[in-house]
């Protein structure tokens, strides 16, 4: 099966280092762990795409979810595109 790379706009991984910041800020070992769970959950989606279910919040996404960050991303031929993360308690 074709592996699919991993791709942020640049809002998104901006979003995603403040997530961390944020964690970090606590304790530097949960944000250690956080990054882990996102590392292997971007992984599966590189060989399984669709195993995220379709976003109802956003039109054209699908919606992961890591603890309670939430990524949204678009498939594309050749890549996954990292449009937008979110904590699971933020307005979207």
């Amino acid at each position: 099966m074709k592996r699919l790379r991993p791709t942020w706009q640049d809002r998104a991984l901006q979003q995603y280092e403040h997530q961390i910041a944020w964690i970090a800020a606590d304790s530097i070992q949960n944000a250690e762990r956080m990054e882990q769970r996102v590392r292997a959950s971007l992984s599966l989606l590189q060989t399984n795409p669709r195993f995220a279910p379709v976003s109802l919040r956003r039109t054209g996404t699908r919606q992961l979810r890591v603890a309670r960050l939430l990524f949204f991303y678009k498939i594309h031929d050749d890549r996954i595109e990292i449009v937008s993360v979110k904590h699971g308690a933020q307005n979207i």
